[in-house]
């Protein structure tokens, strides 16, 4: 991954990694060493010392990280295909088919992002109307966390298929589950083996958010305590590939089609004949 600053996102970069430094690193750490450490308010400030001298020492990779998370973030708002000449796809002539990949390093980031802004916004809004939070983590909790984690992955695959099914009017055995070792865990996919309109692939990437995240929600809301509100974040950074998928996917015309990636976090571009020509050969 490459860290080097560049020279449009300096300063934003260099906030950026300020605030990321903070939320990440501080603020999880002050919270284990207060909240389940006990350790003392004294103790707790010579802490922020050694956490500000450790950036002022690293400053330039956390300003490099910073100018990397405001790449990733921007580009979700600017329609940046050149790279995979996405906007340049000529169907019309010589260019059949194009692949869209994701960058891992990308996925990562916003796994991350997603992950801790979302248990903030859920602490946030469990101290407003619970007053309080259990600390504790006792056995059962564990099993409720591992159990809810399963279902939910099953749910999200399962729901990737629904609209398939519903929306894309693919057959059963067109879909296709499985999973990889993907930054350092199990990466789960749910394989379509047949082109998709652009307009069904969107809803196709953004329906288990949509529907797993008020799941995970009101689970929270019933048991409120760290693995509910682990879980609700967990939920929405699971998401994070689909989102990345969405964002690389509005910059394609509506009128063309798309094919998954067997196994892979990419994609691809189909021009009509290719899309004619597989439908004669499954025939």
């Amino acid at each position: 991954m490459n860290f080097k600053p560049t020279p449009e996102y300096t300063w934003k970069g260099l906030i950026c990694g300020v605030v990321l430094y903070v939320l990440f690193s501080v603020v999880p750490t002050i919270i284990i060493l207060r909240y389940f450490l006990n350790i003392d308010y004294g103790s707790l400030m010579v802490g922020l010392i050694v956490f500000l001298i450790c950036f002022v020492i690293g400053r330039k990779t956390f300003w490099a990280q910073g100018d990397r998370v405001m790449a990733v973030m921007l580009s979700f708002f600017r329609s940046n295909g050149k790279k995979n000449n996405i906007r340049n796809f000529n169907h019309d002539k010589d260019q059949d088919i194009l692949e869209v990949s994701l960058d891992t390093g990308d996925m990562g980031i916003l796994y991350m992002l997603m992950f801790f802004f979302s248990l903030y916004i859920a602490i946030a809004v469990h101290f407003l109307f619970f007053w309080g939070i259990e600390l504790r983590f006792p056995g059962i909790d564990i099993w409720k966390f591992l159990g809810c984690i399963c279902i939910i992955i099953i749910l999200h695959e399962a729901l990737h298929a629904f609209v398939a099914l519903l929306w894309g009017k693919v057959p059963w055995h067109s879909i296709h589950f499985g999973y990889k070792w993907r930054l350092g865990g199990f990466y789960f996919y749910c394989h379509i083996d047949k082109p998709l309109k652009v307009n069904t692939f969107r809803i196709l990437v953004l329906f288990p958010l949509i529907i797993t995240t008020p799941i995970a929600g009101l689970i929270w809301w019933l048991d409120p305590s760290i693995w509910s509100l682990l879980l609700f974040s967990l939920t929405i950074a699971f998401c994070s590939g689909d989102v990345l998928m969405f964002f690389k996917v509005r910059q394609i015309e509506n009128d063309q089609w798309i094919q998954d990636h067997e196994s892979e976090p990419s994609f691809y571009i189909l021009s009509e004949a290719v899309v004619e020509s597989s439908e004669e050969h499954h025939r």
